[in-house]
């Protein structure tokens, strides 16, 4: 993106943001609805040939049972997107009772995604040397994990405070900290699997915490999601941060149709009450 174009990607972040200061409950509104979107694209980045469209029913079953038989796979990833979904309601608790990134919750939230789909590694870091780094980074030895997490939430926890709510001249830092969230879970791999999922939630928490809504990066950019954190580094995070800017200014977009329809109805004269 052109420096114009990130500009006009804040200027119509504060200008949705003035609409929802406006109308109490309208914020909440648009992160449900991305929430969901969130939940089903997530999920389908990690498995190549389902798209989000078919994620969509184990938001909307209340009987996922009938998918074992005829798709036992395909079942298993339903109730991944149930856990998803449920770590997601996680992070939001967590961010309206202003509490803080720890090792605890970002377990917590790796359990609960994946307890019922892949419950023998839920919540559980590597117990092998695995993985093929990038940027000459090595792979930590599993006994050193605990403390790699440990590092992760802290050193998150302070960019994160350190730019409090987003602002005019804070805006794009806080998607550095997210390409810095995503690139360090990523490249590390402390779980034996799911650390996208972990990744993406913790850059989730991020952008929450910051008071922005939910970044939803799309199933049809995955090669273009990999390819920039593939060449994103501790030391250059601008292709993982610019990628997340632009998927952001996809997002917004997406809103505009329910912020219009919110001005419009401002705009109507309101009936005269006879006394």
């Amino acid at each position: 993106m052109t420096r114009t174009e990130k500009a006009r990607t804040r200027a119509l972040f504060f200008e949705i943001e003035d609409t929802c200061r406006n109308h109490p409950g309208l914020k909440e509104q648009i992160n449900s609805g991305l929430r969901m979107a969130q939940v089903t694209n997530s999920v389908a980045l990690r498995y190549r040939h389902i798209h989000p469209f078919f994620l969509q029913a184990a938001l909307t079953d209340d009987d996922l049972r009938r998918w074992q038989t005829p798709l036992p796979v395909y079942h298993d990833i339903l109730v991944e997107v149930q856990g998803l979904m449920a770590a997601l309601l996680l992070i939001e608790r967590r961010v309206a009772e202003e509490e803080s990134l720890d090792p605890e919750f970002i377990f917590e939230l790796h359990r609960t995604m994946l307890k019922r789909s892949k419950y023998v590694v839920a919540g559980r870091l590597r117990n092998s040397i695995a993985g093929k780094p990038s940027g000459g980074q090595a792979v930590l030895h599993p006994m050193q994990l605990a403390d790699l997490i440990n590092h992760h939430a802290v050193w998150l926890n302070n960019r994160t405070d350190f730019i409090g709510k987003v602002a005019d001249d804070s805006f794009f830092e806080v998607f550095h900290v997210a390409a810095e969230a995503h690139h360090r879970f990523i490249e590390t791999r402390p779980f034996e699997i799911g650390n996208g999922l972990i990744a993406r939630a913790v850059s989730d928490y991020i952008m929450l915490r910051c008071g922005l809504v939910y970044n939803v990066i799309l199933y049809e950019d995955r090669e273009l999601y990999k390819a920039a954190a593939r060449r994103s580094t501790p030391s250059n995070l601008a292709p993982l941060a610019n990628f997340l800017i632009k998927s952001f200014d996809h997002t917004l977009h997406q809103m505009e149709g329910l912020i219009s329809l919110t001005k419009a109805r401002d705009d109507q004269p309101q009936p005269r009450m006879n006394i």
